[in-house]
């Protein structure tokens, strides 16, 4: 737990196929348990430099070889696929992030905000291609892992009934 000390802790998820397996996302980044908790350690993993959504990608393909980390930003989000358990989306102040191994490796989501902040995400339950995020006061659909965007008609805020997709 020393990890979490003094981290202010914004968003925290667990894995659908292991609940011992958590991610926290803090201020200073994203930090991973696999003992329920109990101890704590950066899950940054490596970030490819030129990666794309592609066909590739979404096979779980993803070369880890080249590239940067996940930026040590704040991470306003993080979620575990329920469609494929070792996709992880990250909603952070420089943009979302996607890891298809399980925080191995990550690629930058080329999207509708760029490097801007993105402050949610949602994943569809059985939908791997299926993904929503808020930005600023904006909700962008895909429904294609993100290669394409569409900006809803309900901004962020408003209340509305709806029956989204998803949830």
């Amino acid at each position: 737990q020393a990890a979490l000390r003094g981290k202010n802790v914004i968003s925290l998820a667990v894995s659908p196929s292991n609940s011992k397996s958590l991610l926290a996302g803090t201020y200073d980044g994203l930090l991973r348990s696999e003992d329920g908790g109990l101890t704590w350690r950066p899950a940054t993993g490596v970030v490819p430099k030129a990666a794309t959504a592609s066909k590739t990608l979404r096979s779980k393909a993803v070369a880890a070889s080249s590239g940067v980390r996940l930026p040590d930003a704040k991470i306003l989000d993080v979620r575990f696929s329920t469609a494929a358990p070792n996709m992880i989306w990250v909603a952070t102040s420089q943009g979302l992030f996607e890891s298809v191994d399980n925080a191995g490796s990550w690629r930058k989501v080329q999207g509708p905000v760029g490097g801007r902040t993105v402050h949610r995400v949602i994943l569809h339950p059985t939908d791997q291609n299926w993904i929503a995020l808020q930005a600023a006061t904006r909700v962008y659909v895909s429904s294609d892992h993100g290669v394409s965007w569409n900006e809803t008609a309900v901004r962020a805020g408003q209340r509305r009934r709806s029956r989204a997709p998803c949830c």
